[in-house]
């Protein structure tokens, strides 16, 4: 729901296909760590003519779609092509069954279904006459939730796979309300979010539905769990800051906090703590700036720019605008999509591809003696990177160092005198480095144990026991 951005300019037959550049950091030196980037990939690879793109959903790893006005497009590699599937002059919204097979993407007044994974697609209505679905989510390959945000309190069911629709309509005070987002985390317990700053809760599978307290006016336009306790929803806010509802209870209560930026379109989370969202920067350039893709790893307490927003000024704003934002389960692959002045659709591939491994162990000694060799728990990988090492060493774990020539899997620190940390890196030539978890050398300090002078005994006596804590404190026998 994760940095270096590189940016070229490119053709107007070129689509942005890029892969974010992501570090996720691990606390225990036993879990791997990922590295992503940034690339550009040609249009070559989307058989399909200029389009804008809306909204996009990732089913796995390797399989996702992406609409907007005239076809579905289907990668079924991770973004690095794009084919294009069904048609419509404009597609709002899409969805699909965990399945990968059955799927609904919709536009006004209409719809078009699967059940093969898009192969074929058949076009049929939908009961909300000229409106258009804004949010379409499967429970199951039979179970689908939609919504049109059409001001009346009313969203819509089907048990059959969209073949048919039943009408749900709440009562007052919510009967005035645009529900536009909707999200399940099991077939019995899901929310739907609307205008001002409502939300209501099902957790009998849509049977009631009961208001929350969001303390919000907003118009909510995103709503996102990571599990049953938390999630989020967003507000657009096209002239200010974005607004970002966080719950960790169900719903039970949410909190409000502002976004660094304008016009946000789109929010994921992957789990609890780590999300994207996309939106216009409120510190580029104020609201010239292009659009920009921010990440957290704290539940949104904090936000990083990973794709920086470019100012018009710059005569490179190329970018356009970015709309939708989806990711895969676990958050390994993710697609952002939007418009450009010059390709008319924007693809951002989100990946990773170099893994860094791991290395042990900490140790603990005795200042100015040799430390142990580190050794390597597990080696890099990479499926398309050959891969070399370079180690680095820190004293406060923050500010690292190469070492010269220690560039091989493992380590021998030799003599240390104080407390350093070490980590290797995995470079490769197209990724930024992935680097290992740190390991700590404690280097305890040298010190004398000092006694009392033992008083004179008379020859023969026996020697009492002397002590066995000395007057600073250190013991022994």
């Amino acid at each position: 729901m994760r940095s270096i951005s590189t940016r070229n300019t490119i053709a107007a037959r070129f689509v942005r296909n890029i892969l974010l550049s992501v570090l996720l950091v691990f606390a225990a030196t036993a879990t791997p760590v990922r590295a992503q980037i940034w690339n550009l990939t040609p249009s070559a690879n989307i058989n399909a003519t200029p389009m804008t793109l809306t909204k996009a959903t990732m089913v796995d790893d390797l399989n996702g779609w992406a609409i907007g006005t005239g076809n579905i497009l289907h990668t079924g590699d991770a973004g690095v092509t794009w084919t294009p599937q069904g048609s419509l002059s404009s597609f709002t919204a899409i969805g699909f069954a965990a399945d990968a097979l059955h799927g609904l993407a919709g536009g006004t007044g209409k719809l078009q279904k699967t059940s093969d994974g898009g192969v074929t697609w058949v076009t049929a209505a939908g009961p909300w006459g000229v409106q258009s679905p804004k949010s379409i989510f499967f429970t199951d390959q039979s179970t689908v939730w939609l919504t049109t945000g059409s001001g009346t309190g009313t969203f819509y069911k089907s048990t059959n796979g969209g073949a048919n629709w039943s009408n749900i309509q709440l009562p007052a005070p919510n009967n005035t309300v645009a529900f536009n987002s909707i999200y399940f985390t099991s077939a019995m317990v899901g929310w739907i979010a609307g205008t001002n700053g409502k939300i209501v809760k099902t957790t009998d599978g849509g049977a009631t539905w009961a208001a929350q307290t969001t303390n919000s006016t907003a118009s909510l336009t995103g709503l996102v769990f990571a599990n049953e306790n938390t999630g989020f929803a967003i507000s657009v806010a096209s002239a200010s800051a974005g607004i970002m509802l966080r719950t960790i209870d169900g719903g039970a209560s949410w909190t409000s906090s502002t976004l660094p930026a304008t016009n946000v379109n789109g929010l994921y989370f992957t789990d609890a703590n780590t999300g994207w969202f996309i939106g216009k920067s409120l510190t580029a350039c104020g609201l010239a700036s292009e659009y920009g893709i921010w990440h957290t790893t704290d539940g949104g307490t904090t936000w990083t720019e990973q794709l920086a927003a470019l100012c018009v000024s710059t005569g490179t704003n190329d970018r356009g605008v970015l709309n939708g934002i989806s990711f895969s389960p676990g958050g390994k692959t993710g697609i952002v999509v939007g418009n450009t002045a010059l390709s008319k659709f924007v693809i951002e591939k989100i990946s990773g591809d170099v893994i860094a491994g791991t290395i042990g162990n900490d140790q603990s000694l005795c200042s100015g003696s040799a430390a142990a060799a580190l050794t390597s728990i597990t080696e890099a990988t990479s499926a398309t990177q050959s891969i070399s090492y370079q180690w680095q060493l820190s004293t406060d774990n923050i500010n690292f160092a190469d070492i010269s020539g220690a560039t091989s899997s493992t380590y021998s620190p030799g003599v240390v005198t104080q407390t350093t940390y070490y980590r290797r890196g995995a470079v490769s030539s197209n990724y930024p480095v992935a680097n290992t978890s740190s390991v700590k050398i404690t280097a305890n300090g040298q010190i004398t144990p000092t006694f009392t002078q033992v008083a004179a005994i008379c020859s023969g006596a026996i020697l009492a026991a002397l002590p066995t804590t000395s007057t600073n404190s250190i013991t022994g026998t």
